[in-house]
Order: structure tokens, then sequence, then C-alpha cells
């Protein structure tokens, strides 16, 4: 990554521009304690339940809506922090890596891709593993303008992946940003960051850009048991680097260009991730050493006409996203002078594995307003995934010309384009169609139904329906019956690996079949105005996923992934946004979730209560409070886990922010887990194929009180 290069074409762009700025259309922190109950309602629309702009009380679907406001208020410098706050949905972390995980209603699996994520209605995902990727390392939130959110089916809408939540960014246009901001922060775990905004128009062109550069070593949490540890103990050895810290630097660039005239839009955007540590590693034994490089590009273009004809709106859409990923140096799977049965290995076992993978698609989408009472939606779309130049190195495993164990020490060989490959080069095509309807019944009474069918060139087609209506039965109390399908498609790793008795990921010498998971879901809303300045809603929901995937033992020295059974959930969701005063704002949310699997064993991994707690306080003009509390609790295992269930805990952040300063400043202050309490996320209680271990029996360590300072400059 050339960032200096970056940064100076960036500050020629800021400083050459000689036309006015116009003013920013999006709420701002100055606004959002301002507005009455309702008011902030109005300004919380969605798009992303049907397509056009409604309310959340509107909306054909279980919505949640943050923005720019909201995420300045609560102090987040991270995507992580912010979806924290939603309803039903919970941030882990995964020992390996230590990747964010978005949960959502207690559906729960390593790799997390049943939750679809989309930057400005693109998806987001790998052929690989079906999710964001290893190597995704979190989202600055600077230059986002809203999140909107899905909890819910959503693959009528979106197609694959969409099964138990869908996640929308929404980035900064040039009428999101005030001109021209620069921005730094510093905090615990040696964190700096450095970040530029700026909005404009030049030659009839609206352009807004955005760059930040995070540097970070992470929360060196001491890791004081892992795989190799237990090892040592079974084994009378000592070679485990525990009790050490955890790997989790980052070296992050985010880069973005928004340009528009009239009816087109091109957006481009850059995410480099260089010296990313791998967690713990991915062994399931500590590496000090292993990190990943990885590089992400994206550029897409759209056409918006909203009136073709009298009755027609159309929006065409092309993308193209590019993603490169590599080891710096290379993973170490088990650290020196491991002992195996063959001798002690001097180097330990190494791992250096790359591939890429680009993505292409191109949709068609139009509204057609004819029909009396009626508004139609239809669209088409053909994606096209690629995973390529993949390359495998190691020093451990069978010869793959051989077939015969590796020499001890015997150095990196060469695995790429052999069936011990940790995965083979290949290609998926989908082509789709949608159509939805949304019919007035009544004057109070709105029913949208829709379609979408999709056809996989790897897997075959699947079709997923969506009903919901929606009654306003007063200007204080609605409600919804929902009712929705979703499928997550198998990733190539699903398709085409197996896991062998020595713990190696190995191509599959044929094709055998492994058919999409597919769900359904009840859902209930309620939405009630208690008074002129207090709302909630509650939502009640029931699902079943058939066709669950995961991996299983087929003898007992291979392991495949197959359809192995159902999960089933239900819960309860409760929202209450209270105005207080106009300086004061509370609002909260509760969510209860009981998802177990076909012998009605609990899944784990996920909290079955949740509350999370908000407070806006305006107590000196220019100045700004806020204070967060989030529980999480009853924290099960896996009923295969015997381990003690994980403590609950409760998390305080405060954020103290002061506006305006000299009219062009703004200083904020900031304390995560204010109170110090020690909180663990834990780790899935996946049994090592060896050894039928643990790999950290202690869970995964959160971070402690941490403090950071930032600074705002706008002109």
């Amino acid at each position: 990554m050339n960032i200096n290069r970056l940064l100076v074409l960036f500050c020629l762009l800021v400083h050459s521009h000689a036309y006015a700025l116009e003013s920013p259309n999006t709420l701002g922190l100055n606004d959002l304690l301002a507005l009455s109950l309702e008011e902030l309602l109005d300004v919380k629309v969605v798009t992303i339940a049907t397509g056009k702009q409604q309310s959340q009380i509107e909306a054909p679907a279980i919505t949640t809506v943050i923005t720019a406001a909201d995420i300045e208020a609560i102090g987040a410098t991270d995507l992580d922090q912010v979806l924290e706050t939603v309803p039903g949905l919970h941030v882990t972390y995964s020992a390996t890596f230590n990747n964010p995980s978005y949960v959502i209603r207690g559906l729960y699996s390593t790799d997390n891709p049943e939750v679809l994520m989309l930057i400005n209605g693109i998806p987001v995902k790998q052929l690989y593993s079906g999710n964001r990727g290893n190597a995704w390392g979190g989202m600055p939130v600077n230059g986002i303008a809203r999140i909107e959110v899905i909890r819910g089916p959503g693959s009528a809408v979106y197609g694959a992946d969409a099964l138990s939540g869908v996640i929308n960014i929404i980035t900064k246009t040039k009428a999101d940003i005030e001109g021209t901001e620069f921005g730094v922060r510093t905090g615990s775990f040696d964190t700096q960051d450095v970040w530029a905004l700026h909005g404009g128009s030049y030659y009839g062109f609206d352009v807004a850009a955005m760059i930040e550069i995070h540097d970070s070593d992470g929360y060196q949490a001491i890791i004081a048991q892992d795989l190799q540890s237990q090892l040592d103990q079974r084994q009378g050895t000592n070679v485990s680097l525990t009790p050490a810290s955890m790997n989790n630097e980052r070296r992050n660039l985010d880069a973005r260009i928004d340009i528009s005239k009239q009816r087109w839009r091109l957006r481009a955007a850059y995410q480099g991730r260089d010296e990313m540590g791998v967690g713990i590693g991915a062994g399931g034994s500590l590496d000090t050493i292993g990190a990943y490089q990885n590089e992400r590009y994206n550029l897409d273009l759209t056409y918006h006409n909203p009136q073709v004809t009298r009755y027609w709106d159309v929006m065409v859409q092309a993308y193209i996203n590019e993603n490169r990923l590599k080891p710096d140096p290379y993973l170490q799977i088990a650290p020196s002078n491991v002992v195996t049965r063959r001798g002690i290995v001097k180097d330990g076992f190494r791992l250096k594995s790359s591939k890429n993978e680009r993505a292409s698609g191109l949709m068609l989408g139009s509204f057609y307003s004819g029909f009396d009472k009626h508004l139609l939606r239809l669209g088409a779309g053909f994606t096209y995934s690629d995973l390529y130049e993949v390359s495998h190195f190691q020093n451990y495993g069978v010869n793959p010309v051989t077939n015969r164990p590796l020499p001890i020490d015997s150095g990196f060989v060469d695995f790429s384009g052999t069936p011990y490959a940790f995965i083979i080069e290949g290609d998926r095509k989908n082509l789709y169609w949608f159509v939805q309807d949304e019919w007035q019944l009544a004057e109070k009474w709105t029913l949208t139904t829709g379609l979408r069918y999709d056809d996989y060139s790897d897997f075959g087609e699947t079709w997923n329906p969506r009903l919901a209506l929606v009654w306003q039965a007063t200007d204080d109390l609605s409600f919804k019956a929902l009712y929705g399908e979703a499928f997550r498609a198998p990733s190539f790793v699903e398709l085409y690996n197996t896991i062998s008795n020595r713990g190696e990921s190995i191509s599959r010498s044929e094709y055998v079949e492994v058919r999409p998971e597919k769900m359904r879901s009840y859902e209930l809303g309620l939405s009630y105005k208690l008074r002129p300045d207090i709302r909630t809603s509650l939502n009640i929901y029931q699902f079943k996923v058939k066709d669950n995937i995961a991996f299983a033992p087929i003898t007992p020295a291979l392991q495949i992934a197959q359809n192995v059974g159902q999960r089933k959930g239900r819960g309860i969701e409760l929202e209450t946004y209270w105005k207080v005063a106009s300086n004061l704002t509370l609002l909260g949310n509760y969510a209860y979730q009981r998802t177990l699997d076909e012998q009605s064993h609990r899944l784990g991994g996920a909290p079955r209560d949740q509350v999370y707690l908000r407070a806006d306080w305006q107590f000196i003009k220019h100045w700004y409070l806020n204070t967060q509390l989030n529980w999480v609790g009853d924290r099960d295992r896996r009923y295969t886990d015997a381990r003690q269930p994980v403590d609950d805990y409760t998390s305080v952040d405060l954020t103290i922010r002061r506006k305006g300063l000299n009219q062009n400043w703004d200083f904020a202050f900031s304390i995560r887990n204010l109170l110090n309490e020690e909180r663990r996320e834990p780790t899935s209680g996946f049994e090592d194929v060896v050894t039928g271990l643990i790999s950290i029996p202690n869970d995964l360590p959160l971070p402690e009180r941490s403090v950071y300072v930032e600074a705002r400059y706008r002109y």
C-alpha cells in the first residue's frame, strides 16, 4: 500500500475546489436531541426492506436504522461497536483470527456466513468461506452515512446468505459531508487514527472523498493455555508459547470516492490490511509471528432514472470487487520444536497459502406504479465469482508427489494445484430474477408479496418467497405479520474440501452434493406510542432451518461437509425510545432467543439474553454526554462441550463531546468498559480432529478498560 501517494492525491482534491459547498442533508449530532420523537422517526427511514424509502413502522420487515449522528454520539470507532447496539445482534469473535461474527437471533457458526453484509447494496462475501473473509479487519465509521439492518430472512430481496439477517452500510456522499473534515484519534493499545473527508462540486460533478489510516497493536490479552500447552501436559514437553499475548495488531488503510452527476453515480473503494495479526493462530496454538496482508478493490457504476416514463422508475447497476489475500511471512500452525510421532520438528508446522477472488455483477431493477393501489418492483441480474491464483506451501503433511509423509524439517513444499491444496480454484455463476408487489388493500392495510429465483452453476436452483401484512390501526398503533424464506449457499470449503485425521484440509477427489441451508420464518411485530414522548415496539419470531451444513465424519479418519439435520429458534425483541426532555433522550432494548438443533440440544455460542441501554444528554450548550450499558447473559455451551457456561458481563461506555469550539473544532473523550469488567467470548468448543482437545479452553478475553481522545476540524 502506497499510503503517502494516496494522501497526496486526497490533499490535491481537497484544496483545488472552487465552488460553494451545499448544506448536508443528514441528521447531525447537534440535531439529534432537538428533534421530537415523531421527527426522529420520520428521519430514520429505510430502503432495505423493499428498495424504496419508507418509515420503519411501514416497512414489511423488522429493521434497525443507525445514523451518522448515532455513531458520533456513542463514540464508536469501528463498525463492530455500532452493530452491538442492534436488538438481537451480538458481536462475538473467533479465536483463530480474532474476526468479528455478527450473530443475529442466535444463529451462530464459526465463519458467520448466515449474515449477508452489503456496502451500498453490493454484497461483501467470499466464495472460499462464504463470509467477509479471514482478513476483514473491521471497518472505520467516519465515512458511514447510515446503517440499515434487517433482523430475519432477506433472500426474497437479496438472495444467498441473507438467512438470519442483512446489514447494509451506506457510505457518505457529497450531501452528507460538511465541506472538509480532518480528524485524529489516539488511545489505548498504542492506537492512532487519522482521517479526512471532503465533499464538493467540480465542473458539474458532486464529489465525496474519504480516507482513514488506522494503526494499533490491539488488545494484548494474555493467553494462559492453548492447544499446544494441553499437548505438553500429555507428553511431558514444554514447547507452547503460552502464557503470552495474542497477536492482534492492525495496520489499516481505507479510502473511498463517490462521484455523481444527474442520474449517474460512480463509486470506488480500497481497503488495505497490512501486518494484520492472526489472533490466537490458525492452528489453535499461539502464533506470535503470523500475519496477513489483504487488499480489496471495489468499483460500481449506477444509473437511476426515477421517471423513464410516467409509471416506470428504472435503475441499472454494475460492479466488480477484487480481493487479494496472502500471509506475511507465514502462519505458524504449531510452534518450534513440536513433538510428533516421528520426532521433533525444529521449525514447527508452517503454512503459506494465498488466494485471489473476483466478483462481478450486473443488476436491472424497476418500479412500476401504473396499477391502481399496487406498486410493482421487478428485477433481474447475473453475478460471476472466481477464486483463482491459489498457492499453498507448507513444511508438513503428505508429499503431494509421492503420497508419503514429508521428512521432518524438509522446508516448504509446493502443494498448489494438488489434491492436498487447501482449496481448489473455481468459479460460480448466479442468474436471478425477482418480483415484488406492494398492495394497498385498504386505507390502513398494506400487503407486500415477493418471490426471488436463483440459479447457481454449482449447486442448482432455489425459490424464496415472502409475505408481509402491515396494519396501521391508529396513528399510535401498528401491527406486522411476516412470513419469509431464505437460504445460505454452501461455500467452496464446504463443497470441495474434507478434513483428514491429521487436521489438514484436503480437496475432495470427487464432487459430493451439498444442498443450501433453507429457512422458514414467522414474525409478529407491534409498535405503540404510549405517550407523545414514548414509543415502544415488540417483535416475536420463530424459525426453522433445514439442511444445516456442517462437517461430520464419514469414516474415523475423515470429515466432510454434509446436510445434517435442522435448527429451530424462537425469541422476542423489545425496544423503547423515550424523549425525556428537550436535552435528554433514553433508549433501550431487550432480546431473548432460544436456538436448538433437531434433538432439542442447545447450539451455544450466542447469548440467550441481551440488554442495551443508552442515554444522550446535552448537559451544557455544545457539551454532550453519552452513556451506554450492554449486558450479555446466559451463554450456553454446545451440548457436546462439558465446560462451565461463560460468565455474564456488563460493559459500560462513556463519551463526552464538545461541539463547535471556535466554530470549527470538535473534541471527544471516550472510555470503553468503564468498570474494567473481565469479559470473555466463548470459543466454539470445536474439538481438534487429531487430539479431541478444545484449542482455547479458557475462552477469548475481550479488551479491558480503554481510553480514546479525538479531535476533528471542519471547514
